[in-house]
């Protein structure tokens, strides 16, 4: 397998142009040298600065990249693959990804791809993303997973501990995005103790729950970055911390609570603002071409309540407000009803 750094580079889901191509490259000259990318990502614009950035220092970058659910079918596997080379400016990719799932498209066909891609060298290693254990070990069965993506943070450990063992028995590396929950770094009880530490360490509160994921065995955070003074923040994150405070953290785990979907108010303010659907006939039509789509994420979920938790605020005992994971509250609406609870983790602000 690729000698990984501790830390990479997530290069997501939002603008990117030339100017931050010295930050990129600068990164990975001292010590983020692991690239994360997709080829929807700024339609396609993060791959191309990235491979500007990087065109004199290929060989020292583990580049990766993924396909969009769209694309999962055989031939468009093949073809994005092909349009990412030319954006980023290479003729390979250490790993390549499945983003999402499409339930559309049999897996098979999709690892029919993956594997050609392999043999021809136009990739090294093969990656999946954003999985439940049920698929995850489904495709095990099919063909050997090097790299596993999904969000993890000190407030969504929802991978533990049955993917988090799943990967770690059969030395899957997880690849965490979203390391430092988008800014928001922690909540509740174990935001208190990170200022307690942070004072202690003469640390911040980023590079506290970051050191916590570095320390944990195989997982490698990717946080985004836009500024020569973050990455110096994020370069600073491994640091020896006491034993005790990194089992405080490591134990002190966000609960999952278990609402009603009738208390909970579908709105347009969300973590990420994202365009969604307000009624369940919305959600039905799928005029957004979400893939997977409210329906087929119900079809996948309702001989099996294993979904990622959402989101919430709490308005009052019997109101709450959806912030973040809307196609599956909408999925669950139309596999249970409004009445079976949902698994759901509640935001402190």
């Amino acid at each position: 397998m690729l000698d990984f750094p501790k830390i990479g580079q997530g290069i997501g889901a939002y603008k990117w142009d030339d100017s931050n191509q010295s930050l990129i490259k600068h990164a990975a000259l001292n010590g983020l040298n692991f690239i994360d990318t997709a080829e929807d990502y700024d339609n396609g614009n993060s791959e191309r600065v990235i491979g500007l950035a990087i065109k004199e220092i290929r060989e020292k970058v583990i580049l990766s990249s993924k396909f969009s659910p769209h694309n999962n079918s055989y031939s468009k596997v093949l073809k994005s693959l092909d349009n990412s080379l030319k954006r980023l400016n290479t003729d390979y990719l250490d790993i390549y990804q499945l983003h999402w799932p499409n339930p559309s498209v049999p897996i098979e066909e999709t690892i029919e791809a993956l594997n050609l891609l392999k043999t021809n060298g136009k990739i090294r290693y093969i990656g999946f993303g954003n999985l439940t254990l049920a698929e995850l070990k489904s495709i095990y069965k099919l063909i050997k997973i090097d790299t596993f993506q999904i969000e993890y943070n000190l407030f969504d450990r929802s991978i533990e501990p049955d993917i988090y063992n799943f990967c770690l028995e059969n030395k899957i590396l997880i690849i965490g995005y979203s390391p430092l929950d988008q800014g928001y770094i922690a909540d509740g009880n174990i935001k208190k103790y990170l200022i307690k530490l942070s004072k202690k360490y003469g640390k911040s509160l980023a590079q506290i729950a970051l050191n916590w994921i570095v320390n944990k065995k195989n997982i490698l955070p990717i946080p985004k970055f836009s500024t020569f003074e973050h990455f110096q923040e994020i370069y600073e994150s491994d640091f020896k911390i006491d034993e005790d405070d990194f089992t405080y953290i490591n134990d002190n785990v966000t609960p999952v609570n278990h609402i009603k979907p009738k208390l909970i108010n579908v709105i347009n303010e969300g973590q990420n603002n994202r365009k969604t659907y307000l009624t369940l006939n919305d959600a039905k039509l799928n005029k957004l071409e979400y893939v997977p789509s409210p329906i087929q994420l119900s079809e996948v979920i309702s001989n099996n309540k294993d979904i990622k938790p959402i989101r919430l605020i709490k308005i009052n005992d019997l109101q709450y407000n959806l912030i973040e994971g809307r196609i599956r509250f909408w999925a669950w609406v139309l596999a249970y009803g409004d009445e079976d609870p949902i698994p759901s983790y509640i935001r402190s602000f």
